[in-house]
């Protein structure tokens, strides 16, 4: 649209009378061409010279939307990587939870064979003993309970980089701090914002070159011919 439009033109007329096919003139000579069918055959071109600036609108909503559908791509994934860093963190921060309260387990099971002994000797009290066995009991319940977050987190990492539940192996890592050069500006969402925002506007911009005179050029060439010729 930005450089016109050529179109060609064909009609065909039949008439009841024979025409002339050219304007009669003196002298009229009596072999004067006519003819009952006209065939018109032409070609126009007509091109927009100003649309009240509603063709640039539409060129920079474009670019815009454009921008907008890249952002929310690039949102969805760091969105996408910030779930797996953090399933991958909260798993490895929970074994170690695990392990730890393993060992404290451990260590409560030799508390309880060395109280029984003393007991069996009358040195420990059956509520002594008692105590200690309620609180091999809590250590139970808390590994069972860390053990099924652990699974369930699991199931959810796999999904998001398999699509379906995979059996793998996390490795402990050491995560490095990188300086980085960081703005508001910088941020997607803000960016994503500012995109809605210009959108609004082009197009408050665009409905308002309704207001604005159109200016066209056309112009046609035609030409008419008879059967007889």
């Amino acid at each position: 649209m930005k450089y016109g439009t050529i179109e060609g033109l064909s009609s065909i007329t039949k008439y009841n009378n024979e025409r002339t096919l050219a304007p009669l003139a003196p002298p009229i000579a009596p072999n004067v061409t006519t003819s009952d069918t006209l065939t018109t055959l032409g070609i126009s071109y007509s091109v927009t010279l100003f649309s009240g600036f509603k063709d640039s609108s539409q060129i920079e909503l474009s670019n815009i939307a454009k921008n907008i559908e890249q952002t929310k791509h690039n949102l969805t994934l760091a969105q996408l990587q910030f779930n797996v860093q953090s399933l991958f963190c909260d798993i490895l921060s929970l074994d170690k939870t695990l392990l730890a309260w393993k060992k404290h387990q451990e260590s409560i099971k030799k508390l309880y064979q060395f109280s029984e002994q003393e007991f069996n000797l009358g040195k420990k009290s059956q509520l002594e003993l008692l105590k200690i066995e309620s609180d091999l009991q809590d250590s139970n319940t808390v590994l069972i309970d860390l053990q099924t977050k652990i699974d369930i987190l699991h199931h959810s990492l796999s999904l998001l980089i398999y699509g379906e539940k995979r059996d793998f192996t996390l490795e402990n890592i050491e995560f490095e701090t990188q300086d980085s050069n960081f703005s508001l500006d910088t941020l997607q969402k803000i960016y994503l914002a500012s995109l809605n925002d210009k959108s609004k506007a082009k197009l408050l911009k665009s409905s308002q070159s309704a207001y604005y005179p159109k200016i066209t050029f056309n112009t046609s060439y035609n030409n008419i011919y008879g059967d007889r010729i």
